[in-house]
Formats: structure tokens, C-alpha cells, sequence
């Protein structure tokens, strides 16, 4: 049956789960070449790092990955935020 999902339909790339191309096909493993050209978009805007570290309590975390944080926060060099509620802030006088 074609319907049936297997341990093939499905891969992890650049840490988002993704359909594989063997179910949908084309470039990027989809057949529609609009789609396959935003996903390669995608990828590039989060091949690289854009917050350096983030600081989380009393904790201080250096980022490895990109982080999809609104334009505002998203290229500080530093990030703070708030343990209880999560919020982000770009100033250390904010956070505290």
C-alpha cells in the first residue's frame, strides 16, 4: 500500500525533521520546484550561528546552532533570558 508510512519516509537534516525524497520526489524531495528552492533559502539563513551566547539564570550557554529568534534579538551577540518566564531580552539591565 502506498499510504503506509515506513522508517524510510522520514529523515533528520539539519536538526528539523524532514520528508524524505524517496516519498515526495524532486529536488530537496519535493516536486514542486518553488518549495524546493524556499527549503534551499532555508538552509543557507541557518547554516550559520547568528546569537553567540545566551545567558539563562545565573547560567551562561554558548549557542552552536542558529537560533530563529524575531529580527530584533536575532543577531545580538548576547541574549538574556529569563528562567522563570522565558522571555528574551538584549540588555544584561533588562534581565536583571
Amino acid at each position: 500500500n502506498s499510504n503506509t508510512m515506513n522508517d524510510n519516509d522520514f529523515r533528520i537534516g539539519g536538526g528539523n525533521w524532514h520528508a524524505s525524497s524517496s516519498s515526495h520526489g524532486g529536488a530537496y524531495g519535493f516536486k514542486d520546484p518553488q518549495l524546493a528552492a524556499l527549503e534551499r533559502e532555508h538552509e543557507e539563513v541557518t547554516k550559520v550561528k547568528n546569537i553567540e551566547r545566551i545567558y539563562i539564570g545565573q547560567w551562561e550557554v554558548e549557542a552552536w546552532y542558529f537560533s530563529p529568534y524575531p529580527d530584533e534579538y536575532a543577531y545580538e551577540e548576547r541574549l538574556f533570558i529569563c528562567e522563570f518566564c522565558l522571555k528574551y531580552m538584549k540588555k544584561k539591565k533588562t534581565f536583571l
